[in-house]
């Protein structure tokens, strides 16, 4: 199975509408299969971008060692490759809180019950005709709904201008309710 790279958050209804969000973006956030990590850090190092002190494996906190991606500055942008995995029909997508970026060092995990990877992600041509991989539209609006922040509103505004798919949405729909329930390993300095 090829590795699939998928953008997140709030970047994805920028780039998939061609237009400029009126705000700096401060970090982009990819997802990615567990399995692929490794061949990400080899990558990230290849390139001269791989910082040890940016690596999830390399936390206080992460006693058990467990992957919750790792993080690169490219550009002066931090870069957070995320990575995912289904379990019993759910998706698990983690990710770790860095001292150096977020003042603390944390293990996170996001669950999304009940949802198939075509729900989450998908290839999507752009405005020019490049292709790339992303969160879907309704993901990404799900998330934003959810959190409640009002820069987020921003984004919920372009997904809606740009149309998605609203069965996903409905009584019936695998996205329906779909908030990320995270979950946290406490590590050093967690608020």
């Amino acid at each position: 199975m090829p590795m699939l790279k998928a953008i997140e958050g709030g970047l994805v209804p920028w780039v998939a509408s061609g237009r400029d969000s009126g705000r700096l973006h401060g970090d982009v956030d990819i997802s990615l299969r567990m399995a692929d990590m490794p061949a990400v850090r080899a990558w990230l190092a290849a390139e001269g971008l791989y910082n040890p002190a940016l690596d999830s494996l390399n936390l206080p906190c992460n006693a058990g060692h467990g992957d919750f991606g790792v993080h690169a500055v490219a550009g002066g942008v931090l870069v957070s490759f995320c990575p995912f995995r289904f379990e019993g029909g759910d998706l698990r997508q983690r990710n770790a809180a860095l001292a150096a970026t977020d003042g603390f060092d944390a293990l996170l995990e996001a669950v999304v019950p009940c949802v198939e990877e075509g729900d989450l992600f998908e290839v999507r041509a752009l405005p020019g005709g490049t292709v790339i991989g992303c969160a879907t539209l309704e993901s990404v609006r799900a998330a934003k709904v959810a959190s409640g922040r009002e820069k987020d509103a921003h984004d919920v505004a372009e997904i809606d201008r740009i149309g998605y798919d609203p069965a996903l949405r409905s009584s019936g729909g695998r996205l329906r309710g779909h908030a990320h329930r995270m979950r946290g390993t406490r590590g050093v300095g967690w608020p």
